[in-house]
């Protein structure tokens, strides 16, 4: 098991609270997907930015636990399996030089965007169950997360 740490400027997480909390209890807002340093982070809702933005003192560390790496090369997904335990994510590394892979889950619950070799994207997998996805490009590549408690 790996972790990635990830610094972001305290006034980015402190915007990023405040959204949160002016957002929250609102079922009219619409949600947006944010991406953190190349890891596709949750949902998160969007609401009006403060007039105000506090003096940063300390940079916060956020850590995320990666429970398996996936390598897409030789147009294949290697492992084809991975199992990990709920909370954790997935990290695909694309290493096929010149050819475009994308992931996308049979039930689009997850999806990357379509690159080329060294594009990275992961997935946090929240509730039990295998999870079977494909290449957005190449249907054939196939692969499957399995997610345990």
């Amino acid at each position: 098991m790996r972790s990635l740490r990830v610094a972001l400027p305290a006034a980015v997480v402190g915007l990023a609270v405040a959204f949160l909390v002016a957002g929250a209890g609102s079922a009219q807002q619409p949600t947006r997907r944010a991406v953190v340093a190349g890891l596709a982070a949750d949902s998160i809702r969007t609401a009006t930015a403060p007039t105000a933005t506090p003096t940063p003192t300390l940079t916060p560390i956020v850590t995320q636990v990666v429970g398996a790496e996936v390598a897409i090369q030789g147009f294949a997904f290697s492992p084809n399996s991975v199992t990990i335990r709920k909370g954790e994510r997935v990290l695909w590394t694309h290493k096929d030089g010149g050819t475009q892979h994308g992931i996308v889950a049979n039930d689009f619950s997850f999806q990357s965007p379509i690159g080329s070799s060294g594009l990275m994207y992961s997935h946090l997998f929240e509730a039990t169950g295998t999870y079977p996805y494909r290449c957005s490009v190449h249907s054939f590549m196939t692969g499957a997360v399995v997610v345990t408690e």
